[in-house]
């Protein structure tokens, strides 16, 4: 099985502003006890889920996401396209791009102000961008957190049930993230359905940890019998 410091899952906040994952018992109330329905002649109070036992462990497992800052996040329609270095000027004029970020091999461009590069962030004297389009109306959102994980590991990032806006599902495994985490940290997908607005601390997502094992058994289809 190895040793346990080989299984452990450290977070760590790259920034002052980063808020590392917690446990979701950490922000859920506690439940209150039921009253004695026995003093009543009829009515029994409802049965609550919370405990139910397999409620409780699911509702246990991983880690919820939290926002490191108050940010207003609304629907928005993003332009991927190509061109020559000494064209883009003549391409945002001739589009109306409020706002174009490279993104890989294309840009991507916006007709509005989304406001968001007033998160941009200073890192060794450089200035990086928290949020950027990541296309069909979606967001990468750096959130500054560095996570190590063991070598046969996996992170599931999942929507939380988040109000008005959507958490895409990711799968990364140990050496991406700790390739591409350890320099610059996590980073989320998020699409906004509706104009919603977020405050720092708020859950924006839900984390949890696969071995190779469950990967694959997950990936593969069932046999039916």
């Amino acid at each position: 099985m190895g040793d346990l410091a080989d299984r452990e899952i450290v977070f760590s906040s790259q920034f002052d502003w980063a808020i590392c994952p917690v446990k979701p018992h950490e922000l859920d109330p506690k439940l209150p006890k039921q009253p004695d329905s026995m003093d009543f002649r009829w009515k029994s109070f409802d049965r609550v889920s919370g405990v139910c036992g397999p409620y409780q462990i699911g509702s246990r497992m991983g880690w919820y996401l939290l926002s490191p800052v108050d940010v207003t996040l609304r629907p928005f329609t993003d332009f991927c396209f190509s061109c020559p270095e000494e064209e883009l000027a003549r391409a945002i004029k001739d589009m109306g791009l409020q706002e174009v970020w490279l993104r890989e091999k294309c840009y991507i461009g916006v007709q509005e102000n989304l406001g968001l590069k007033l998160f941009d962030f200073w890192e060794n004297g450089n200035t990086q961008t928290m949020f950027l389009p990541n296309g069909e109306g979606s967001l990468e959102w750096k959130i500054g957190v560095n996570v190590r994980l063991p070598e046969t590991a996996s992170l599931f990032i999942q929507d939380a049930g988040s109000d008005g806006f959507t958490t895409l599902p990711g799968v990364i495994g140990a050496k991406t993230v700790q390739s591409n985490f350890l320099n610059r940290g996590m980073s989320i997908a998020v699409r906004p359905n509706r104009t919603t607005t977020i405050r720092r601390g708020d859950v924006i997502g839900r984390l949890l940890v696969f071995d190779e094992q469950s990967l694959q058994m997950n990936l593969r289809g069932a046999t039916l019998q």
